[in-house]
């Protein structure tokens, strides 16, 4: 029974108790002998890869290299991987904060928020100008989106020390 297979997958994907070897077999997509058809496969594929990516038994350097070459929620599931914090304390590379631009500013965009600032072209600069943005929680101006990529910032803003206001 392929759905009972693919749902195993993701269970296993998902489990913290899973060996990173197997997690790495998921992420790589060795794991899909008979890969599901259609849409709603690929959903799954992706549903399953986010887990193994979201999995603090993912071992550090294919997290790394998540990190770096991932995109779309794939690269959201694994910056939110809680192993994240330690790779960046082990291994602080520049490519790291890059990357994290990346994604934000492609999330923003996705969002369609529009900073007209120099300050967007750093991590810094668009994750402070995220942190400007409760005032319009308020009035509730902002998107599902947009309230998803202003949780990112925050995020983001944790895990490579920038400030962000406590209001």
């Amino acid at each position: 029974m392929p759905g009972d297979a693919n749902d195993e997958l993701l269970r296993e994907a998902s489990d913290p108790r899973t060996p990173g070897e197997r997690l790495v077999q998921i992420v790589s997509g060795e794991v899909w002998a008979n890969r599901p058809a259609g849409a709603e496969g690929w959903s799954r594929i992706e549903q399953t890869s986010c887990a193994a990516l979201g999995n603090p038994s993912l071992p550090l350097p294919v997290l790394g290299r998540s990190l770096l070459e991932t995109r779309g929620r794939s690269a959201l599931a694994a910056w939110y991987n809680p192993s994240v914090v330690l790779l960046l304390l082990s291994e602080p590379r520049p490519e790291y904060r890059i990357a994290a631009h990346r994604l934000l500013t492609l999330e923003t965009r996705q969002a369609r928020m529009v900073f007209r600032s120099r300050l967007a072209e750093t991590l810094a600069g668009l994750v402070h100008l995220w942190a400007l943005v409760p005032r319009a929680l308020a009035s509730g101006r902002l998107t599902g989106a947009s309230l998803q990529c202003h949780a990112l910032a925050r995020h983001l803003a944790g895990l490579f020390g920038l400030p962000w206001p406590e209001r």
